[in-house]
């Protein structure tokens, strides 16, 4: 049975996870360091690529220590407050992507959370990311011809980690990013692609 005391304490921390990964980092450096809102830039979206085309070099800078930021937190906090326990560590990550994706302070909007999923991973098993990044890069070049394999990386995660890590629990965690990415994919345009697809209507324009 577990313990009020270790239940309330467990939420808190869940809580405090998801209020640390609901910072829009992106949104701050864009609005301090050029004074435009990147809500209303290129996509819309409160994410480094987004963060590059408006504010350039600083703002990506100051997006990306953030966004690297939110790994370290979730898994930082998850350590302090139950040594050891990689469940707990799991769990705050979810809660910090989800943040990411769906800030309280941005009413709900929110970047893609890829830099902080890639450094939380690495903190969780560093294989698996390394196997992810070999199969996201072989979408990425696929994605040239057939735009819908994009995301199909994400439906990997899951996968990986169990054949990795061997552990079910972990394995769960990876199919709930799985899922987000989807949902946060039917619900907003990806950036790169837009970008892409920007460029070369420009192009076509100018030809």
């Amino acid at each position: 049975m577990v313990h009020p005391d270790d239940l309330a304490k467990l939420v808190l921390s869940i809580v405090a996870a998801y209020l640390y990964g609901a910072i829009p980092f992106a949104y701050l450096a864009v609005r301090l360091s050029t004074g435009k809102r990147l809500t209303e830039e290129g996509t819309g979206n409160v994410g480094v690529t987004n963060a590059w085309r408006a504010g350039r070099v600083p703002a990506v800078v100051l997006t990306l220590l953030g966004e690297i930021s939110k790994a370290f937190v979730a898994v930082g906090l998850a350590e302090y407050v139950y040594p050891g326990a990689l469940y707990v560590k799991a769990l705050l990550i979810l809660a910090a992507f989800a943040g990411t994706n769906w800030s309280i302070y941005m009413k709900w909007k929110g970047g893609r959370g890829t830099t902080m999923l890639i450094w939380s991973l690495a903190l969780l098993s560093l294989p698996a990311l390394l196997i992810l990044i070999g199969i996201g890069a072989l979408c990425f070049f696929l994605a040239k011809k057939s735009p819908g394999l994009r995301t199909l990386w994400s439906w990997f995660i899951p996968v990986v980690i169990l054949l990795v890590e061997g552990d079910w629990v972990l394995a769960l965690f990876g199919l709930v990013v799985s899922v987000l990415i989807f949902v946060k994919g039917r619900t907003s345009e990806h950036d790169a692609a837009y970008y892409v697809s920007s460029q070369g209507n420009n192009t076509e324009e100018g030809s």
